[in-house]
């Protein structure tokens, strides 16, 4: 009976008459009570080593996936820019910084408009890229009595002060000495201009 190794062997030789119902009941004891084979343990850790296996995979790709976001700190970007000054470019306000070549003087009307918001810890004027991408770049001039006059926002900025061109046809509206004041468009309904109550420009006499 050494060579049995299963239970389903020793309940065969039960019912084939070859042990008693008393020596099944001992040798059924016996066999549960016996250390598994060396094929048995081989089984059980290869069944254990797959399931940890598997729950690793599962906590890598997890990881992997979670971990930029853990990381990765929202960037700050602008969703609002405070217009707080107009003026001419090919004017005495235009700061040092900013060469005068920068724009050719011709039948445009070229304007700079300074905003108050500004990141520090950015400290350049890549933080407006966001907000220039994806901002309403069109402004009405609004004057009583005279034509409305349109300009857009182009080129970008320098620091804190950004380009904005009249066109010709619209420049040539424009009355001399008069004051206009700016109005943004603002279609996007997350990124908007501001502009400081009394904010107005003037054309210059010719």
């Amino acid at each position: 009976m050494e060579n049995v190794s299963s239970e389903q062997e020793l309940l065969e030789l039960l019912k084939e008459g070859k042990i008693s119902e008393d020596e099944y009941n001992e040798l059924l004891e016996a066999m549960r009570k016996r250390p598994p084979s060396d094929s048995q343990c081989r089984s059980n850790f290869a069944r254990r080593y797959l399931l940890w296996a598997g729950v690793s995979v599962v906590v890598i790709i997890a990881g992997a996936l979670l971990l930029p976001i853990a990381i990765s700190p929202k960037v700050k970007e602008h969703e609002c820019l405070t217009i707080s000054k107009v003026y001419w470019f090919h004017s005495d306000g235009r700061p040092s910084s900013i060469p005068v070549d920068s724009v050719r003087e011709d039948n445009d009307g070229h304007m700079l408009f300074h905003v108050e918001e500004w990141f520090e810890e950015i400290g350049t004027a890549e933080q407006y890229r966001p907000f220039l991408n994806s901002v309403d770049k069109r402004f009405i001039l609004k004057a009583e009595g005279y034509p409305d006059v349109h300009a857009s926002a182009e080129r970008g900025c320098w620091s804190q002060e950004f380009y904005v061109r009249i066109p010709a046809k619209e420049y040539a509206l424009m009355r001399e000495g008069v004051p206009y004041m700016v109005y943004p468009v603002n279609s996007s309904p997350k990124y908007q201009w501001k502009v400081v109550s009394g904010v107005t420009i003037r054309k210059l006499d010719e």
